[in-house]
């Protein structure tokens, strides 16, 4: 099991699908139409041309009004290939701009001259469905009519959401006052402590385990991977940010030490509830209750939301919850 962050940005676990037709350009219509009928069916979908141009690619275009708002939200972006930045590769840097697109999207509909490792759409007249032999490229017929191609598109991305990677972050450091000893360190009647129980529900669905906070842990867990939390923030917010600070491109079920009750059946649940256009899943214990943050899952666009938190100071991080993104389904 890999222990540490990853080193590049993976295109094909993007939310980016790469419209092409059969002479390599895809009609700028058809892709607004799927825009459009994307957007009707509750997600936020960005449509983003690139073509050869004078300047070069960067997250400054964004600020130059390269945004149109044309119903669902386009981007118009050029680039050269002689005006390369310093040190870094065009398709990285590329790559770099479609994941910063895709912390704000449920889904980026890309068209023009992207060289570049995507999940890809051939649109052309004749296609068939056929067998998937490639996972990371797909045909349609434009008579098909944008609502059966829009399935297509959000069926793989449906697959793609339940592809991502997920890790757990386990928050410890918090003294029980019953105890007077720290929760993660409390045992059950068979002697396992609490932290050695949740870590063991979540190592059986998560990628990866890590610790975030401070404090002794049983010797059996010392090969986890500890985060200090972030300085300067104080309560769960501290170690929420740690970890998805580090790993930033996978979905984290952040999760509390004191939960002895929790099972492998109740993380599954979370796991199960995700889909696209929902960016947590916290879950609440009746429709009238506080929701639960700390045994919920949060997709990598969350971090946004919890920097926003840090900023204006608020250690409330229950107030995600009021997200049109989040799930709240009853316990």
């Amino acid at each position: 099991m890999n222990e540490g962050p990853p080193e590049s940005i993976d295109g094909y676990r993007l939310p980016v699908f790469r419209l092409v037709g059969a002479d390599g350009e895809c009609d700028p219509e058809l892709c607004q139409a799927l825009a459009e009928e994307i957007s009707r069916r509750g997600l936020r979908p960005l449509a983003v041309r690139l073509s050869a141009g004078r300047r070069p690619v960067t997250a400054p275009d964004l600020q130059r009004g390269g945004l149109l708002r044309t119903g669902v939200d386009r981007l118009e972006l050029s680039c050269s290939p002689e005006l390369p930045l310093p040190g870094i590769a065009p398709a990285a840097r590329s790559l770099s701009l479609l994941a910063d697109l895709c912390q704000r999207y449920d889904v980026v509909l890309a068209t023009g001259d992207w060289d570049l490792p995507l999940n890809t759409l051939l649109i052309a007249t004749g296609a068939t469905a056929g067998p998937v032999a490639e996972n990371h490229f797909r045909v349609a017929d434009p008579a098909w009519g944008t609502g059966r191609v829009s399935d297509l598109l959000l069926s793989w991305l449906e697959l793609l959401c339940r592809e991502e990677p997920v890790w757990a972050c386990v928050l410890i450091g918090g003294r029980s006052s019953r105890m007077g000893r720290p929760k993660h360190l409390l045992r059950t009647d068979g002697g396992v402590t609490w932290l050695e129980m949740t870590v063991a529900r979540l190592h059986a669905l998560a990628d990866g385990v890590v610790l975030a906070g401070a404090g002794e842990i049983p010797l059996g867990l010392s090969h986890l991977t500890r985060l200090p939390d972030v300085p300067g923030v104080a309560g769960p917010l501290a170690g929420i940010l740690a970890a998805m600070r580090w790993q930033p491109g996978v979905s984290w079920l952040v999760v509390a030490c004191d939960l002895p009750s929790l099972t492998e059946e109740a993380v599954r649940w979370l796991l199960d509830a995700r889909r696209p256009g929902r960016w947590a899943i916290i879950p609440r214990r009746s429709r009238d209750s506080h929701v639960e943050p700390l045994l919920a899952c949060y997709d990598r666009r969350c971090l946004i939301w919890f920097e926003e938190l840090r900023l204006t100071g608020s250690l409330r991080i229950g107030m995600v919850a009021r997200r049109p993104q989040v799930h709240s389904p009853v316990i």
